[in-house]
């Protein structure tokens, strides 16, 4: 990151105590007074229950702005995820463009100047009015710092609620209109910066999870010699690009060594590869831990099964884990409720004995002479990452699936063992090379972010000077 131009900045002369510790001292003629001193706020509003169709109209209906709906740069987003009927605008507040608006409930402190007229729901702040000292999109900054700051304080660095009385209190510092107008320009440029570079290493992740995500899928439904070419000398039209006809493309599958597999989530899978229930090679057990017979407690999160401190839990008591299961090394594990939530982790292999909460379903090898778990925890993984489990799980807020159903999910079986831990060992090997590259990318989002951080809050607070 090029920081010339900050090293270069200059500071203020004389400075003064702002009281406040985590801020130190500012430049001596700022001024500090309290949000409530220097503009005026209210909630926004909407119709109860949410879910009543009546209130939505996403044809002809004006934009009903959420959380979900306020951007990371500081803008609402293109479109609203809904619309707001007719009938539920009388119970919901109008909100101007160009509007300051503020997150209150689920990811609190996100700020927007609203780019078009809208209906603001109740879990967002409005900034109605400001005193004639104030520029809106120095506010802007400032309040995310402020936010940070009330970040580090929190447990688990989550704001889990803020209230009007406690944001009314909030000091804010602040130089004249004039330098105000300088921070926010010097900081929008910056910021602006620093934000495309964010962008384009999120988009190179998400090209490398996808292309991670279409190798597993490739090599344990279609083998190793998927990689290699057809008859023509070129890369295997799995897909058919070239827009065969059915009965052609199936014609050319089978001469490249692949049959139809008769799935729709499967497609075709190598020929020497066998289609089965997973009832054939894994069965579903639940054992108690009852007299807390084991306490290495285990969990299931993005980055798969990890141990947790049984003594730091949420308030659990020993008594809560006696009915937690005991699960042994290489068992699978799923968390197949609330389907309807695609962004929570759903499939996991256990690295070691231990309990685990009753509500996953546990899986366990019927015959680990002939088949490799760990092999077919990567199939099941590969459902997850491409949503089957959700598709199956049907509609409703509450869809999930049983035992029964996962057992009953046909999954694709090399002939051997050893067939199945070749495509394991070129797996690891890959997925070693997209976790490498992926843990490279956060590294550089979290320094630009820190970098981010840092900028506004030297600027914000005075320690570096932008005006002349």
């Amino acid at each position: 990151m090029e920081n010339n131009n900050i090293k270069n900045l200059s500071t203020y002369d004389n400075y003064k105590p702002s009281d406040i510790e985590w801020i130190g001292d500012i430049p001596k003629k700022w001024k500090l007074k309290r949000l409530k001193k220097l503009t005026t706020f209210r909630r926004g509003s909407f119709p109860q229950p949410y879910n009543d169709s009546k209130w939505y109209n996403d044809i002809n209906g004006n934009p009903f702005v959420q959380v979900a709906d306020v951007n990371d740069n500081y803008k609402l987003k293109e479109k609203t995820k809904q619309s707001i009927s007719k009938l539920a605008e009388e119970f919901s507040v109008f909100v101007p463009k160009n509007s300051l608006i503020m997150t209150i409930q689920g990811t609190i402190g996100k700020l927007a100047i609203t780019q078009y007229n809208s209906f603001v729901d109740r879990t967002l702040l409005i900034f109605k009015s400001f005193s004639t000292n104030i520029q809106k999109k120095y506010l802007i900054y400032i309040l995310e710092l402020l936010f940070e700051e009330e970040k580090q304080k929190a447990i688990g660095g989550t704001i889990l609620t803020i209230n009007k009385e406690k944001l009314s209190e909030f000091l804010i510092i602040y130089p004249n209109k004039k330098e105000q107008k300088a921070i926010s320009l010097f900081l929008d440029k910056k910021t602006e910066l620093i934000d495309k570079k964010l962008e384009i290493l999120k988009e190179r992740k998400k090209l490398i999870l996808e292309l991670e995500k279409s190798v597993i899928n490739q090599v344990v439904t279609k083998g190793l010699q998927s990689f290699d070419l057809d008859m023509n000398g070129e890369k295997i039209d799995f897909n058919n690009d070239n827009g065969l006809s059915e009965r052609d493309f199936d014609t050319y599958m089978n001469e490249c060594g692949y049959k139809d597999s008769g799935i729709e989530w499967i497609g075709y899978i190598n020929k020497d590869f066998a289609i089965k229930r997973g009832n054939n090679i894994f069965e579903y057990e639940k054992i108690k831990n009852i007299g807390m017979i084991n306490n290495n407690n285990l969990s299931l999160t993005y980055k798969g099964v990890i141990n947790r401190d049984i003594n730091n839990n949420s308030g659990l008591k020993p008594k809560d884990y006696a009915t937690y299961q005991i699960v042994e090394k290489d068992d699978l594990i799923f968390k197949l409720i609330d389907l309807e939530n695609r962004k929570t982790s759903r499939v996991g292999i256990v690295h070691e004995k231990g309990i685990m909460s009753s509500a996953y379903i546990k899986l366990k090898n019927k015959n680990r002479n002939k088949y490799n778990s760990f092999y077919f925890y990567q199939q099941y993984y590969d459902l997850y990452l491409r949503g089957v489990y959700n598709e199956l799980g049907g509609a409703g807020v509450r869809s999930t699936l049983t035992f029964g159903d996962l057992l009953n999910i046909k999954i694709v079986v090399p002939k051997t063992k050893k067939n199945q831990e070749k495509i394991l060992e070129f797996l690891n090997k890959k997925t070693s090379q997209f976790k490498s590259q992926v843990s490279n990318i956060d590294k550089e989002i979290e320094l630009l972010g820190e970098f981010r951080k840092t900028i506004i809050n030297d600027v914000v607070t005075g320690k570096i000077k932008v005006i002349k």
